[in-house]
């Protein structure tokens, strides 16, 4: 999965804004499809970066929650976000689990030590 057309860019994507500045911003007209593509590009980036920060914020109160399941999902998606090199996807949930580590939970403790 790692190796997905969509990931590349998405793990990228402070290089993609730096390179679409560099021709003006995303208003400027493009010169050529070259730039319209990166232009489109970073578009689509930043939509699925903001699909990810909303998923990301309900993980972050599921984490808080008292069913073991919930922080176990919760726990697995943060750790898929880190291990696929989303930048800026986590809000910061990887450091939030940390604190299970120490759960008399076995299941929930058991996941943190897999992450």
């Amino acid at each position: 999965m790692n190796q997905s057309l969509l990931l590349a860019p998405l793990q990228k994507i402070d290089e993609l804004r730096k390179g679409v500045e560099a021709l003006g911003g995303l208003e400027t007209p493009s010169t050529n499809k070259t730039e319209a593509m990166m232009k489109d590009c970073l578009r689509d980036c930043e939509k699925l970066l903001e699909l990810i920060k909303k998923a990301s914020k309900s993980c972050l109160s599921l984490l808080k929650s008292t069913t073991q399941g919930d922080v176990v999902e919760s726990i697995k998606y943060f750790y898929q976000i880190i291990v696929l090199g989303i930048k800026d996807g986590d809000l910061g949930g990887f450091r939030s689990m940390a604190v299970y580590v120490w759960s008399k939970e076995d299941t929930i403790q058991r996941e943190i030590l897999q992450a």
